[in-house]
Parts: C-alpha cells; sequence; structure tokens
C-alpha cells in the first residue's frame, strides 16, 4: 500500500506525525500549517517526528522545526521535504484524487516492491527508533516544568477555539518569556 495525506487546515504534533508517517503529502497552499510545537510546552515529539523530519529534512531542518515550535505554511513545508508538494486549495482534491487513481492503477506486485526498495535505501526509521521517542516523550510529560508550562498554556487558550490555537507556533514561542503578546503575564 502506498498512503497519501492530504493536509487542509493545521496538522500540528500528532496531527503532523500522523501525516509523515504516511508515505506522500500534499498540503494546501493557502490553508495548510504544519508544526511540531512540544519542545515550547516542555516536552519532545513522541510520534515519529524526529525520526521522519530527519529523514526528510534534513538534521538542521529538523532542529529548527522541533527545537523553534513554530507554525510552518505549507510552502516552506514544501521546501523542507515536510510535503512533496504544496498545491493550491481549489486543486488540491482533484489532484490527489488523480494520483490515488493512477497510483491504484499500477500492478500490485510492482507497487511493493518499489516501496520496499525505496524504505531500504531511503533510512526509513525503524520501530525501536520511533518506540524510543514515544518513551521519551512519555517521560517528560511527568517534568514539574512540563506540568506548569501546560497548565500555562492551557489557562491561555490551548486546545480551546481562538487565535492562541490558530497561532500556537507565534504564542508558544514567548512562553519561556513569561509574557503573551496581547494576552499578559504569564
Amino acid at each position: 500500500m502506498v498512503s497519501v495525506a492530504k493536509l487542509r487546515g493545521r496538522a500540528r504534533g500528532h496531527g503532523s506525525e500522523l501525516a509523515l508517517a504516511c508515505d506522500i503529502r500534499f498540503a494546501s497552499k493557502e490553508k495548510a500549517v504544519l508544526a511540531q510545537t512540544e519542545v515550547g510546552g516542555a516536552v519532545v515529539p513522541g510520534g515519529g517526528a524526529t525520526e521522519w523530519l530527519c529523514a526528510l529534512a534534513g538534521r538542521s531542518r529538523a532542529l529548527e522545526i522541533i527545537c523553534g515550535a513554530n507554525d510552518f505554511d505549507a510552502d516552506t513545508a514544501e521546501k523542507y521535504g515536510w510535503v512533496n508538494r504544496s498545491i493550491p486549495d481549489a486543486d488540491l482534491d482533484a489532484f490527489v484524487d488523480d494520483f490515488a487513481r493512477r497510483v491504484a492503477s499500477f500492478e500490485k506486485r510492482a507497487l511493493e516492491l518499489a516501496k520496499k526498495l525505496v524504505n531500504a535505501r531511503a533510512g526509513v526509521p525503524s520501530e525501536a527508533d520511533r518506540w524510543g521517542s514515544n518513551q521519551s516523550f512519555i517521560g517528560t510529560t511527568s517534568w514539574p516544568e512540563t506540568k506548569a508550562v501546560v497548565a500555562k498554556l492551557m489557562d491561555k487558550g490551548l486546545q480551546k477555539e481562538g487565535d492562541f490555537e490558530l497561532r500556537l507556533g507565534h504564542y508558544i514561542g514567548h512562553v519561556a518569556l513569561g509574557k503573551l503578546p496581547g494576552l499578559g503575564k504569564l
């Protein structure tokens, strides 16, 4: 099977990691936003982001994405290798449907062998690597510092409808400074 993710809207944290676990990713140029904001919340990604982003974007860009904890537009995500293509939103559905139909029409054994050969050469993360990252994530959730930061973020609007959630990458960068622009003191 060749898995394809179509991104329209925000894909942060596990949403981004779900897309990263797919073989191919296409994103709406105008509407897709990707992020790994965990470090800004005093934890580390645990769903495969460290492994996949290193393999796709390279070490330096993976560090920028993960340690910077900011939002990325679709064009930048494409440039970094996070997504295959940034496509105008009006064309996204038709493009992805046409691509999926085309691939589905090919000989299954050829697709399977092609994917197996590419995976062997592309440095696909192992299950053990992904398990180790997940254990690191789980471990960070018990840190007192993490609990304090998450409480502040929740108080300001994390996981609630509003500007804080929509622009999480912007706001989370100010948590360590103790003040969130436009939202007052933490």
